[in-house]
């Protein structure tokens, strides 16, 4: 069969693309070259994770601070920052507290951030671009090698096109046929 002719090929492809991604970031919805590839890489990528952690320290700091439980505070993603959420029926915690800078009172929370978190939510930012800079060429060299698998992935398309034809006239000549 035609397919099994190119499950090498595919198999090639796909220890290529699982040894050059992060399949640990793709789970985040963040797409990187693995750190592996290049020191500078790794540089800038153990700086996110020490930058991670340190928002993670700070979080749990900021839980036992304001007396909450994990469920009541949360740390999010904010126009490509991290903050603090709560409910609004908790702001009274944070209300008055100049160590707490509120960025915004909505309808599905507040939003706070304190300087430490700015300062480590700054870090991972210049962390993850020095990393995304560092890459472009690996990214590159990825795409053009990538690329040259497309003619086996197009014989493929049409292998499974011709199967999907026969097995849909397969399946409409067993049908019954309606009575009339």
């Amino acid at each position: 069969m035609v397919l099994a002719g190119h499950r090498l090929s595919t198999e090639k492809y796909a220890s290529m693309i699982e040894a050059a991604i992060d399949m640990e970031a793709v789970a985040k919805h963040e797409y990187f070259v693995k750190s592996s590839f290049d020191e500078q890489l790794m540089d800038c990528k153990q700086k996110m994770d020490e930058a991670e952690q340190s928002i993670d320290a700070h979080y749990a700091d900021t839980l036992r601070a304001l007396k909450m439980k994990d469920k009541d505070l949360k740390c999010v993603d904010r126009d490509d920052a991290k903050c603090f959420r709560l409910t609004k029926k908790n702001e009274k915690f944070i209300r008055g507290k100049q160590q707490y800078q509120v960025l915004q009172a909505a309808g599905g929370g507040v939003f706070f951030t304190t300087k430490e978190l700015k300062a480590f939510s700054q870090s991972y930012r210049e962390a993850r671009a020095e990393y995304n800079e560092s890459q472009q060429d690996l990214v590159r060299n990825i795409q053009q090698i990538a690329s040259t698998y497309a003619p086996v992935f197009e014989l493929i398309e049409e292998a499974l096109a011709e199967i999907d034809a026969l097995l849909s006239l397969a399946h409409a000549s067993v049908r019954p046929f309606p009575a009339a």
